[in-house]
């Protein structure tokens, strides 16, 4: 399935990421925003740090919204080398799922789980989803990225506020689109933006994990894994 693009919003100022955060519009918001908008939402999970505005915006769509800071569940200072952060994968989401959520807000995590982890992450991402369940994703192309994990704050439909706690960068990590279906495995793309600031938003929509071949389900029998550089 193709990507649906649009090119950059207009009235944005092209530049990289701020060095201590700033603002931009959010066209990915706002195409979860009018999704969740046509849907009988039930739940909907929350990755990033507690923010009492996504709190109320989120609420609009429906009363259950559950808060997992991913960074603050690992008792990591957001200020922390990345290294020390991501060395995990499905683990990092030890979340009571229930019947599962019918929207996620993974923000810009993707950057910092290390590679050979982000099979079990995405793997894990998807046990948390309803079917038809959508995501909603930051990444960066080209840009480099902050070692840590940026903070974001919904102001309204169309716009967030970022916050950068550290100021270092590291290496861009090369998000194209099909590099970030591949990696989202039983997720659908929907929707992609790419914005002036350098980030890319993604919005898919769970369809479901296909069962391994029956050779896959031999005992001693891993699936190959792609080598790749922690960005």
């Amino acid at each position: 399935m193709s990507w649906f693009s649009q090119r950059k919003p207009r009235g944005e100022l092209p530049g990289g990421i701020g060095a201590i955060g700033g603002i931009h519009r959010s066209p990915g918001m706002a195409a979860l925003a009018e999704e969740l908008a046509k849907r009988r939402v039930g739940s909907i999970l929350d990755l990033g740090a507690s923010q009492n505005e996504n709190l109320v915006f989120l609420g609009q769509f429906c009363g259950n919204i559950v808060i997992h800071d991913v960074v603050g569940a690992r008792g990591e200072a957001l200020s922390a080398p990345r290294a020390s952060l991501f060395q995990v994968g499905s683990e990092a989401l030890a979340i009571d799922a229930g019947s599962g959520f019918d929207a996620i807000l993974l923000w810009d995590l993707l950057h910092y789980v290390e590679p050979t982890q982000a099979g079990a992450f995405v793997a894990r991402l998807a046990s948390l989803a309803r079917p038809g369940a959508l995501l909603l994703l930051l990444a960066a192309g080209t840009t480099p990225i902050p070692l840590t994990p940026i903070r974001f704050k919904i102001r309204d439909r169309d716009h967030l506020v970022y916050e950068v706690p550290n100021e270092r960068r590291g290496p861009a990590p090369r998000f194209t689109p099909r590099r970030v279906e591949r990696l989202m495995e039983g997720f659908s793309p929907v929707r992609s933006f790419q914005l002036r600031n350098g980030l890319q938003e993604f919005l898919f929509r769970f369809e479901g994990v296909a069962e391994p071949a029956a050779d896959e389900k031999q005992p001693g029998r891993a699936r190959p894994t792609q080598p790749g550089d922690w960005f």
